[in-house]
Formats: structure tokens, C-alpha cells, sequence
């Protein structure tokens, strides 16, 4: 007989489970310990990412109406399978070397901003986090893959290669470079397929409740639940640049939003001090010299 995880895990699978019942699974799991891979930290307390690949393309990026912003060349690279969670990102506030350690805001144009950590439950995304305590989040992860290099893909061999996604990376690996493809499961929307705001939750559920509706390259949530930075910004999306004070952009949509806002399409605007309990955070993991290559692109147009 399953164990009651394994059970739990199993109703998710069924696309009419009903989004209340995929919300009290959520917290289910977090009580009987959430083991799933990239939701939690590993023994050493650091943050286990479950890392998805997404081969290089050349996209058109589009906004909210389906016009192109710009076209990319977008490398390789590897996406989180979920957003950063309470969980993960408590890692990086109670570590010695962590949110206490000034070196991670450097070069950034405005400093570390508190964290209310006021989610009951480690396998939730992690809100509330400012776009400059998310790349501090990041730089701390990347600076640890020096010596602890199982924190990265197996075939990534360059260390300090952890990072925001830019809006074409996230976009890419949202659609699989198909513009017709508003969701990540396909072209339509399909109820029960995330959390949105006919789902009428009262706020953002444990990170993979619907597993069945994944994006090509296996990430989850990328649409529902909470919005997500991005490392551009907002007006510009070639630039990625850290020490500007621009607004810089989120996409996918939340808990609170329609349908036609919870696409992959959707995109908004925050301030890289803005902190806001509907948006969260996702990693990428490109080798160093991919992220020159898009610099250098993303410059030439």
C-alpha cells in the first residue's frame, strides 16, 4: 500500500481535483515533510533546485497584446522546475554567510530590504522578496557552487553560473519559443490548470499542485500563483544590467489574476524595491559564457 505522500502526490495527478483540495494537499505535504526534489534544501541546508533544460532558440519576445518587444538569441541554459520556496529562501536568511553578509547587495543600486517571513508553509513560493533581494539570493547560491558544485546541472562544470532569468529565457521556456502558445500546456486555457483567480484562492498555494500542466521543458507554475522576476528591465528588456534603479519585469500572472492575465504573455512592472506578496522568484543556470553571448547580442540590437 502507497504511503499517504505517495497518495497525496497521486490525486494531484488528476486534472479534476479541485483547486481547494490542491491547496490543502499543498499543506499536507508540508506537514508530513515535503520531499520532493527541488522544493526543499539538502543535508547541508542549502537549497535543492530541481533544474529543467531548455535548449537555445532564437524567440520573438512578446508583451501583453501579442506584439513583439525584440528577437533573441537565447543559449542553452537550465530553469528551476518551481520558484525559490519559504524553505529555500530561509536558507539563505539564517545562513552565516547569508542575507547578514553585505557582499551579496554589491554593485546593486539599492541595498537589502526585510523580508517579513510570514508564510506558514516551506513548500510555498517564497513572496514578498524585492527584485535586489532576489539577485542577492542568487549571487550567495552562485558564490556556494564553487565548492559545492552538486548544487548546479550535472553537466554544468563553471561555477558561479546561478542567476534571474531574462524575460526571453523565462518566455522560451514558458511557450518552447511558440508564439501561439499563451499557456504553457498549449494554446487555450483549460480551468483547473492553475492557480488563478477563479480558483479563488486566498492566496498563493504550495509550489507543483498541478503537475499535469508543466511547460515542455518540465517547469512548473510558470503561469498562476505568483508573478516572477525577471533580471531586465521592464521598458528595455535587452537591458540586464544590476545597478540600475529602473522597474523591471515579472511575467506569468497570480492567484489574483484572470485567465487572460495568467499567460505567458503577461507581464508587468515593479520597482527592484517593490515587494509584494503575489510575486516570487525563479533560477537559471546558463555557463558564463551564455550569458556574455546574450549581453552581447541583446546589445547589438
Amino acid at each position: 500500500m502507497s504511503n499517504p505522500i505517495e497518495r497525496l502526490l497521486d490525486e494531484l495527478m488528476d486534472p479534476q481535483t479541485p483547486p481547494k483540495r490542491r491547496a490543502d494537499i499543498g499543506m499536507a505535504l508540508a506537514v508530513l515533510g515535503d520531499d520532493r526534489a527541488g522544493v526543499g534544501v539538502d543535508s547541508a541546508g542549502l537549497p535543492r533546485i530541481d533544474w529543467c533544460f531548455v535548449p537555445g532558440k532564437s524567440v520573438t519576445l512578446l508583451n501583453n497584446q501579442s506584439h513583439p518587444l525584440g528577437d533573441f538569441r537565447v543559449e542553452s541554459f537550465y530553469i528551476a522546475k518551481y520558484p525559490v520556496t519559504v524553505a529555500q529562501f530561509q536558507s539563505f536568511m539564517n545562513a552565516d554567510d547569508g542575507y547578514q553578509d553585505d557582499r551579496w547587495w554589491q554593485g546593486l543600486a539599492f541595498g537589502k530590504q526585510i523580508w517579513p517571513d510570514n508564510q506558514a508553509s516551506a513548500n510555498l513560493p517564497a513572496t514578498q522578496i524585492p527584485w535586489v533581494n532576489a539577485i542577492a539570493f542568487c549571487h550567495w547560491l552562485a558564490a556556494k557552487t564553487v565548492s559545492q558544485p552538486a548544487l548546479l546541472p550535472a553537466d554544468i562544470l563553471t561555477p558561479n553560473t546561478i542567476r534571474l532569468p531574462t524575460e526571453a529565457e523565462w518566455w522560451l521556456a514558458a511557450t518552447n519559443g511558440d508564439p501561439a502558445r499563451l499557456y504553457p500546456w498549449g494554446q487555450h486555457w483549460d480551468a483547473g490548470y492553475a492557480n488563478a483567480k477563479e480558483s479563488k484562492s486566498d492566496g498563493p498555494i504550495a509550489v507543483g499542485m498541478y503537475p499535469f500542466a508543466g511547460a515542455f521543458c518540465g517547469a512548473l507554475d510558470m503561469v498562476g500563483n505568483t508573478w516572477e522576476w525577471c533580471l531586465n528591465e521592464f521598458a528595455q528588456p535587452t537591458r540586464i544590467g544590476l545597478e540600475g534603479s529602473e522597474r523591471r519585469a515579472l511575467r506569468g500572472g497570480s492567484y489574483l489574476d484572470s485567465p487572460s492575465a495568467v499567460s505567458c504573455i503577461s507581464r508587468v512592472a515593479q520597482f527592484p524595491l517593490s515587494r509584494n506578496p503575489v510575486s516570487s522568484f525563479r533560477l537559471v543556470c546558463a555557463g558564463q559564457s551564455d550569458l556574455t553571448q546574450v549581453k552581447k547580442l541583446q546589445t547589438d540590437l
